[in-house]
């Protein structure tokens, strides 16, 4: 029942922020957070699987929640890195001069294009599911028993590099998203191996131009 409640305590402040243009780096990302509690507290942010331009928030109060919503959309500017001033000038052996100041000039074409806009539209979103927003991972459940049997000869390399830790078991197989081993068609194998037969290969050699 207590669990219940806090499920339900959390969608009231859950929320969706979809942000324009895309946010590529740390940087731009992590100011989608700043502008968020600019309003109040967020216990809770992270982007949405799958979606580069999509987070998904829970403020600490209900109320911060209403803002948010209310102010939406908001906008915010980053300043982008200057590019470094030229410290070094070869000279021209064909045509003479002088060489051109190094000291960076400030213009307003500079700052008007040193600097990256975005917009954050905020929307409710009581619907995510966060008691299960783990459980589509396969780090959220063991590992499962195909480990132990599968011996890719990257992980025969790994094991005799690893130091032999609680971690090394996990560390030997990096492809984590393929944790159930299909299982073979039989279909597929009768056919394969009904292609190796001497006169199905001779007929399609007599085929070939």
């Amino acid at each position: 029942m207590a669990a219940t409640a806090r499920v339900s305590r959390a969608a009231t402040r859950s929320l969706s922020i979809l942000v324009t243009p895309t946010p590529i780096t740390l940087t731009e990302r992590r100011a989608v957070l700043q502008v968020l509690e600019q309003h109040g507290r967020v216990d809770f942010f992270k982007m949405a699987p799958g979606y580069q331009s999509s987070f998904l928030c829970i403020t600490s109060q209900e109320t911060t929640a209403k803002v948010l919503v209310n102010k939406s959309p908001l906008t915010y500017s980053i300043s982008l890195p200057s590019p470094p001033a030229a410290d070094l000038y070869a000279a021209d052996v064909v045509h003479s001069g002088p060489l051109p100041d190094p000291r960076p000039r400030e213009t307003e074409d500079h700052d008007a294009a040193g600097k990256h806009s975005f917009k954050l539209e905020i929307f409710p979103a009581p619907d995510y599911a966060h008691e299960y927003a783990m459980t589509g991972s396969p780090l959220h459940h063991s590992w499962p028993k195909e480990y132990a049997k599968q011996r890719t000869r990257m992980a025969s390399l790994l094991s005799r590099s690893l130091p032999q830790t609680t971690a090394a078991q996990g560390l030997l197989h990096w492809f984590f998203e393929k944790a159930i081993v299909p299982r073979p068609n039989p279909k597929m194998k009768r056919l394969r191996l009904k292609s190796w037969l001497p006169s199905k290969m001779a007929r399609e050699a007599d085929e070939m131009p």
